[in-house]
């Protein structure tokens, strides 16, 4: 089983602006109005993922594959004509 670590996925400037728990792959969002201050954000992003508590349910295959297509479809530059 996987650690539940937090994982930054998207800065805003120097500042998380996206996260993920590595373990259920809850997503995090810090507050717009953060994200110029770096330590506020950081502290505002440990502690939302701090106090969250990982559902046996989102743990495993399914949300493995729900992350995977999240992070090809939040990646993928599309270009428009």
């Amino acid at each position: 089983m996987l650690e539940r670590r937090l994982l930054v996925l998207q800065y805003m400037g120097n500042a998380p602006f996206l996260a993920t728990c590595e373990r259920c792959h809850l997503k995090f969002f810090t507050p717009r109005e953060l994200g110029h201050k770096l330590v506020e954000a950081e502290q505002n992003m440990q502690e939302r993922f701090d106090s969250h508590k990982c559902r046996p349910d989102d743990v495993g295959e399914v949300a493995t594959l729900r992350h995977a297509h999240f992070r090809v479809c939040a990646t993928v530059k599309i270009k428009r004509r």
